[in-house]
């Protein structure tokens, strides 16, 4: 006679083994690709920072653009630079009968952000009006 007791005390081993290999591929299998997408996340949080950093750099560059119209009323610039941290802003004003075009461009580490600003300078005053604000696509 056969003792069936036997058979199945060993076969419950292979079944607890291939339980075992199939939980700790199954946790493998999951590790990998939350470290995957905590990758992807990591660099898409990067880019937005990026994209800020360019962002406030050009706004910076307007805004200094602004005081240097407002000392002097027929100020002008071409490639005139601009930085902050690890981003620059490249600075362009052209002044034409007291209304002045300003230019930027900033750069970011590879992310660049354009904004471009109208204004009017009083000849008399200096009193400056903003009459347009514009991020523009590159």
């Amino acid at each position: 006679m056969v003792n069936f007791y036997k058979a199945k005390k060993g076969n419950r081993g292979v079944a607890m083994l291939v339980t075992v290999i199939l939980f700790g591929a199954l946790i493998s299998l999951l590790s990998g690709t939350m470290a995957i997408l905590s990758y992807w996340e990591n660099n898409a949080v990067k880019s937005k920072e990026r994209s800020v950093m360019a962002y406030y750099t050009a706004y910076s560059g307007l805004l200094d653009s602004l005081l240097k119209l407002e000392r002097n009323k027929d100020y002008s610039a071409t490639n005139s630079t601009l930085s902050c941290q690890s981003a620059t802003s490249t600075i362009n004003v052209s002044t034409v009968s007291g209304t002045s075009t300003i230019d930027i461009v900033a750069n970011a580490q590879n992310i660049k952000r354009k904004l471009q600003g109208t204004v009017q300078v009083d000849a008399t005053t200096g009193l400056i009006s903003i009459y347009s604000l514009n991020e523009l696509s590159l």
